[in-house]
């Protein structure tokens, strides 16, 4: 997914209100500006965000506008090139929020648009031109008055280039958690979560457990099989590590010259499924996959707004369909290495 895969529907969700949410500290998408004990709330954010990217049961869309441009490059063993641009929009909103409940609905779209001739070499057939990918749903979370939350959630869609053409390329994400709290700043978290997409398996219920740390200069999650950890040794240095399975991964070092802007530079490695619609199997699923080293500028616009300029190297590049954990399968498509350009306006409510 681009950029880690951020977001389904969780993104800017306050899940708490009251008392508890005026302790949270000014934060922006890549991680709170002043370390504070965090509340349930935005606990359970970080936290469920990092298990749903790493059992590919998120969109990867972040609220808000973004787009990705990669210029044209050969395709490998084929007389013809490939182009690809990405858009994206995100939107997540809590519709009933209370002390003890609230209720959170979400919805995505992103569209892939691939230009040029290649075609899949096995089944004859031209790579899609456009691959879709749809999601909408929504969630239920209740805290307890032992400090206890738990919560539900699901979200449906298409991901494919004939969206809702047939059953065979709607998806369904469901999720059910528990958060422990262990003290003011650590937590357990337990789940179970299941996909029809992704690189786990298709409707494979997945359960598992994570902690979340929080001390003055180091924070995150780890838990199965994903961890996402942070590193602020200097008021203006701060270092990324997160990893899914089986090939999210990315690594950053930030530079903060000042509280509301990032100069970072680092590396990822990500992927994307689609069900194409004229497969021949209907359990494989479109894989892209490719390498990046970047470098941006992330600028906070206020409290309610990220806007974020990446550029960089894109390497490694491949389509290809797979039914099973395998990096290759059938119908495999190399495109050259070259630079890609993205621009994400991210929104937080």
């Amino acid at each position: 997914m681009t950029l880690c895969r951020y977001a389904w529907a969780l993104a800017a969700v306050a899940l708490v209100s009251g008392s508890a949410r005026a302790q949270v500290g000014e934060a922006d998408v890549n991680g709170p500006a002043t370390p504070v004990a965090p509340t349930t709330g935005a606990s359970v954010l970080t936290s469920l965000r990092t298990t749903l990217d790493a059992l590919g049961g998120t969109s990867g869309v972040p609220d808000g506008f973004g787009a990705s441009f990669y210029p044209a490059q050969a395709a490998r063993g084929q007389p013809t090139w490939v182009s690809i641009a990405n858009w994206q929009a995100g939107l997540t909103v809590p519709i009933y929020d209370t002390a003890t409940d609230s209720v959170i609905v979400t919805s995505a779209l992103q569209v892939l648009t691939i230009h040029g001739h290649a075609v899949l070499p096995d089944d004859r057939a031209r790579v899609p031109p456009r691959l879709w990918t749809i999601q909408g749903g929504g969630g239920y979370v209740r805290q307890t008055e032992g400090d206890l939350t738990w919560g539900l959630f699901l979200v449906g869609g298409t991901a494919s280039d004939q969206p809702f053409d047939t059953v065979r390329e709607d998806t369904l994400s469901a999720l059910a958690f528990l958060r422990v709290p262990r003290c003011d700043r650590d937590a357990w978290l337990f789940y179970i979560v299941t996909s029809s997409n992704g690189q786990l398996g298709q409707n494979i219920p997945v359960p598992g457990v994570a902690y979340e740390f929080n001390r003055e200069q180091f924070h995150g999650v780890v838990g199965f099989p994903f961890f996402n950890v942070t590193y602020r040794p200097l008021s203006f240095l701060e270092w990324e590590l997160s990893y899914s399975a089986m090939t999210d991964v990315r690594a950053r070092i930030n530079y903060l010259p000042i509280e509301s802007a990032r100069l970072f530079t680092g590396f990822a490695w990500a992927n994307e499924s689609w069900f194409r619609a004229e497969r021949l199997d209907r359990r494989e699923q479109l894989f892209s996959y490719e390498k990046r080293v970047e470098t941006g500028l992330s600028w906070q616009l206020g409290r309610l707004a990220n806007l974020q300029l990446v550029s960089g190297w894109a390497f490694d590049r491949y389509f290809t369909e797979t039914s099973g954990f395998s990096l290759h399968g059938r119908n495999r498509v190399d495109i050259g290495a070259g630079p890609f350009f993205t621009t994400q306006l991210e929104v937080k409510y």
